[in-house]
């Protein structure tokens, strides 16, 4: 990972209790958990914080009825001796007694006398049931403080799950507990998306995406808080070489079949009983890699040129990352669908005869009869300039972004 990205780029190693009991036929020392080594790409990475715990917000309360909502104390000394921070080595005023309080010599006040009198102005000094303490605590407002929880580097299974559970939550879900030998949990993925991914709008890329977990993962917050994150998992059809000799694609009956199902909906069986599962919601595609790819080794379209129907299915997904309906293409003008108020055109002739080229005619006869202001038309040749797209946009309110066939594929 230094060799991909640069010693400077590593952030952490984070140890995930993967396992939450030693197995008692261990010979050597029991591994119960696992590393996940976090490297940024950039300077411009930002973590996300973590959302808190029931517990965590139980320890704030109001119990002086602070017009300011729930409270909880924090030390108002600190670690440094009076030799260390001299200028924070003064006496404050007790509000019952009014004698001076001093901190002890090995451990002054956290704050300057200037930022203390503020805190008294402000009321955030607590002493205590009847002011019966001896030093004050400084009050820190539950609605004061950042949204989330800075994470750490320890991730036991109590806060993000096990192998255990990891099998369990897919065996619920597939109606089948060895669908897959070793998924990861749900929660310990979306701990990492919450982490890495802040950004509602952001991408998440899976490489090895095995059961499907990380797709979950994010359909999952993007439920919880509205976002529009998007996933890319690829993954073999061979998990093992069980797999590829029993003909079991992994990919389709396991990957695939897990994300339908959270997305739309299912139901799990608990014994005698079943439950229905509501669907989390969103989509996705389930593409495969051809064998007989669309273009050549120079990004040409190769010898035997592919079907209009290919490309036209390209184009679209590319566009508008939608499923390309057939239905809703004539191919007599060129267009293949339309997408957010624009409208897609390939104009290719899957021959070497013919070029289908974007010119005055197609733009006076097709464009002008198009109900949508923007248009993208993918052509063969371009047989007008950029002034007389210009200039057409001007009289008619269309405009035409022309791409070249294969070179402006993306």
């Amino acid at each position: 990972m230094d060799e991909i990205f640069g010693v400077d780029a590593f952030v952490s190693s984070i140890a995930w209790q993967r396992r939450y009991a030693v197995s008692g036929d261990e010979q050597g020392i029991g591994s119960m958990h696992e590393h996940l080594v976090v490297y940024s790409k950039g300077s411009g990475f930002r973590r996300g914080l973590l959302p808190r715990t029931a517990e965590q917000i139980a320890r704030y309360t109001n119990p002086d009825d602070d017009p300011r909502g729930p409270w909880a104390s924090d030390n108002y000394v600190s670690n440094k001796s009076k030799e260390e921070r001299p200028s924070l080595w003064y006496g404050i005023k007790h509000p019952k007694t009014g004698k001076d309080v001093w901190p002890d010599p090995n451990a002054v006040w956290r704050y300057s006398p200037q930022k203390h009198e503020q805190c008294v102005r402000e009321k955030r000094l607590y002493w205590g049931p009847e002011l019966s303490y001896a030093k004050p605590r400084l009050k820190r407002f539950l609605g004061e403080i950042q949204a989330g929880v800075v994470p750490a580097s320890w991730w036991p299974h109590t806060e993000v799950g096990h192998n255990d559970e990891a099998n369990k939550e897919l065996g619920r879900i597939l109606e089948d507990n060895k669908a897959f030998s070793s998924p990861k949990p749900v929660r310990l993925i979306e701990r990492i998306v919450r982490i890495a991914a802040n950004d509602p709008d952001d991408i998440v890329l899976d490489s090895f995406a095995g059961s499907g977990t990380t797709g979950h993962a994010v359909m999952r917050i993007n439920e919880e808080d509205d976002g529009t994150r998007r996933f890319v998992l690829v993954q073999q059809p061979f998990d093992t070489k069980a797999h590829e000799t029993d003909a079991v694609n992994i990919c389709k009956t396991v990957t695939r079949e897990r994300l339908s199902r959270v997305a739309n909906g299912h139901t799990e069986e608990n014994g005698k009983k079943k439950t229905k599962v509501p669907g989390l919601g969103g989509s996705f595609t389930y593409a495969r890699v051809s064998e007989d790819p669309l273009f050549g080794e120079y990004r040409d379209l190769g010898e035997r040129l592919p079907a209009y129907n290919d490309i036209a299915k390209y184009v679209f997904y590319t566009e508008t990352s939608r499923q390309w309906n057939p239905k809703d293409m004539d191919k007599k003008i060129g267009r293949i669908g339309q997408h957010a108020g624009q409208s897609y055109y390939l104009l290719y002739k899957p021959n070497r005869k013919f070029d289908w080229g974007l010119d005055e005619k197609f733009l006076t006869d097709t464009v002008v009869k198009d109900p949508n202001p923007n248009l993208v038309v993918y052509c063969e040749k371009i047989w007008v300039h950029q002034d007389q797209l210009r200039k057409f946009r001007h009289e008619h309110g269309k405009r035409v972004r022309p791409m070249l066939v294969p070179f402006n594929l993306k």
